[in-house]
């Protein structure tokens, strides 16, 4: 390469890394770091995408170069490391399969590849690029957020691998009409990968809600069999009403001090219906706290408990109990493995904002650190679901996450705003 055609590539490249950094936007989540390290990892990632392209002429070499960089970019997100390869692979062989369908093309159009012809295909290829990273934008964004189990993405990992091993492969072969062929077929299969990446988000999210919506069903009916409950022992009470007050009326009459405070103590023994554990009016929150915290006494749980809240809230019911729901039941989770159980779960509305913390001991072992929330559940994959579904609904009402633990102590504070 001449000097010239040195600078035009240079020049082409900048854009070029600029596409595949926010192509990692798109496909990677937590990337909420500060502008001037993005910025300095995309120059890092130019300086070394571009010095290997200068001087290595190995097809191994120059996939090193350009795979490397990118999964080291990655790590500023906190998302899994199958997401980072999954990106890595993906956008990498979609850039390379479009660059060379592109030489293909313009070898056929062109006979003379000399410097006007390189800056109109690198100008083609830049903008195709960008096109292609704006329609996966678009779908991508409207994804669940969900992560997936392993075993259903890893066909969709190896696509890429495969298609950048046939490219390297079909890159040496002399027959032009079969290169054209073949590139276009793998320019469609990387299609189909995001296609059945759509899919499986779809899947995944269906029975997600299926799930919350079978919870709410079974915590309505807890609550509804509460109620049923206090109202059958509000009625006896009503029915014996009038004999129990003659029974104590005449040991009060005979002067009968202890047995009139053994009767008093009977009747409320007898009479006192199954009390609620959270009472606050609001019937998504009692219902859901009620359920899941039902055996507390079993299990030798201390429950420090602190709601204030209007019956209606701008947080709709199924949000509520996605949050609530996977916080209390991490809370159990952890708490049954020590040696002090507590929860302290505390919900209050100020200003035109939910505040929710929930609380616990545990046994001074976390697991695994997924997306900022932490965790001490095993099943990492399955308790990804939930994590990342929680996280999508703190952006829904711009709120906020605090995770604290300290010592034996557990916390996590999420604080939603009303729009």
């Amino acid at each position: 390469m001449n000097t010239a055609q040195i600078i035009c590539y240079l020049i082409y490249n900048i854009f070029q890394t600029i596409i595949i950094c926010k192509y990692a936007d798109i496909f990677l989540k937590g990337g909420n770091r500060r502008k001037w390290l993005k910025i300095g990892a995309g120059i890092a990632y130019y300086a070394v995408n571009s010095f290997g392209f200068l001087v290595f002429s190995s097809y191994a070499l120059n996939i090193i170069t350009n795979i490397l960089p990118m999964f080291l970019y990655s790590l500023l997100y906190d998302d899994r490391l199958y997401k980072r390869v999954f990106y890595v692979l993906s956008v990498y062989s979609m850039g390379m399969i479009l660059e060379d369908f592109l030489y293909i093309i313009f070898s056929f159009l062109f006979a003379d590849f000399d410097l006007k012809i390189m800056v109109l295909f690198y100008v083609v290829f830049n903008l195709l690029f960008w096109g292609i990273y704006f329609v996966l934008k678009k779908i991508i964004t409207n994804l669940s957020d969900a992560d997936f189990r392993f075993k259903h993405l890893c066909p969709l990992l190896l696509v890429p691998i495969c298609l950048i091993f046939f490219t390297q492969i079909f890159a040496a072969s002399g027959f032009i009409i079969n290169k054209f062929v073949i590139f276009g077929f793998m320019l469609g299969v990387s299609l189909l990968v995001f296609y059945c990446f759509y899919e499986i988000d779809k899947s995944y999210k269906s029975v997600y809600r299926e799930y919350v919506l079978e919870s709410e069903n079974q915590y309505y009916k807890n609550q509804l069999d509460i109620i049923k409950a206090a109202d059958v022992r509000a009625s006896k009470l009503r029915h014996d009403y009038k004999n129990h007050m003659l029974a104590l009326k005449s040991y009060i009459l005979s002067d009968n001090k202890a047995e009139s405070i053994r009767y008093i103590d009977e009747i409320s023994g007898n009479t006192e219906f199954e009390k609620q554990i959270v009472n606050s009016k609001n019937i998504v929150i009692d219902s859901l706290l009620n359920y899941k915290l039902r055996d507390y006494k079993e299990n030798n749980i201390k429950l420090d408990l602190n709601i204030i809240v209007p019956e209606n809230l701008f947080v709709s019911a199924y949000d509520l109990n996605i949050i609530l729901g996977n916080l209390t039941d991490n809370a159990l989770t952890a708490v049954k493995k020590a040696d002090k159980r507590e929860i302290s779960i505390s919900i209050k509305y100020i200003s035109s904002a939910l505040f929710i913390r929930v609380g616990n001991t545990f046994d001074g072992r976390l697991l695994v650190k997924n997306n900022g929330l932490l965790t001490t559940k095993e099943d990492k994959i399955n308790h990804g679901l939930g994590v990342d579904i929680i996280k999508e609904i703190i952006k829904k009402y711009d709120g906020e996450i605090d995770i604290v633990s300290e010592k034996n102590h557990f916390y996590n504070t999420i604080i939603l705003h009303k729009k």
